[in-house]
């Protein structure tokens, strides 16, 4: 006798249909866990040496958006010292003015002009954010502006 094994030729092409899409669907979550278009090098080389040169310029943009960060801190804590200083400047211009009439304290108003400096020589002093002060003119602010690291 003849042994026949009977098969389903739909069933077959079922099993296999799902087989792909079980390896598309794998290529895919690699894609998905990589952020990138291919998930190895060996999907696509040239796409993947593209997008390794992408990933490092994101990189170096990254690193001047924080030195922008960075600079932005260092003027807004020299806006504010300069705005100290100016509002002291007012003061003292009107302590000195008011020196100029007859009749006042001359000791006073001196001890007032003094504080003032004082205030202001603070205010200067105070300006510094993480070692960079633009008030005083000890150091300059540079800023990378450029992936490449060029100003």
């Amino acid at each position: 006798m003849a042994n026949s094994i009977v098969t389903n030729s739909a069933a077959l092409a079922a099993v296999r249909t799902l087989s792909g899409i079980g390896k598309d669907l794998a290529m895919t979550q690699g894609r998905i866990e990589s952020g990138l278009k291919i998930g190895k090098a060996s999907d696509d080389p040239a796409v993947f040496a593209i997008a390794l040169g992408i990933l490092g310029d994101m990189s170096g943009l990254q690193a001047v958006r924080d030195g922008f960060g960075f600079a932005k801190a260092v003027v807004g804590t020299a806006s504010a010292g300069a705005k100290q200083v100016g509002e002291e400047l007012t003061k003292l211009r009107a302590t000195v003015t008011q020196g100029q009439q007859q009749g006042l304290d001359a000791t006073q108003i001196q001890n007032q002009i003094d504080a003032a400096l004082a205030n202001i020589t603070s205010y200067v002093t105070n300006a510094d954010f993480n070692g960079v002060n633009l008030l005083d003119a000890s150091t300059n602010l540079t800023v990378v502006t450029h992936i490449s690291g060029s100003n």
